[in-house]
């Protein structure tokens, strides 16, 4: 079962693969909430860093684009 400190520590080794989303917009409270909805394995919690990396990259890439496309 991951805890709120364990995920923060985990968002920091991955900051750059998905981990800055709970860094920079996730209160101690939001990752108890992400815990509490079934995000409460370090399995788990890879895929949600995945998850974000992917979207934003998406968005990296229109930007990109649309700026200089």
């Amino acid at each position: 079962m991951l805890t709120v400190e364990k995920v923060k520590e985990l968002a920091m080794k991955n900051y750059c693969k998905g981990g800055d989303t709970i860094i920079e917009c996730y209160t101690d409270k939001g990752i108890q909430e992400l815990i509490d909805n079934g995000v409460d394995t370090e399995k788990k919690l890879m895929d949600f860093f995945k998850g974000n990396f992917e979207y934003d990259e998406e968005h990296r890439k229109a930007a990109l684009y649309y700026g200089y496309g």
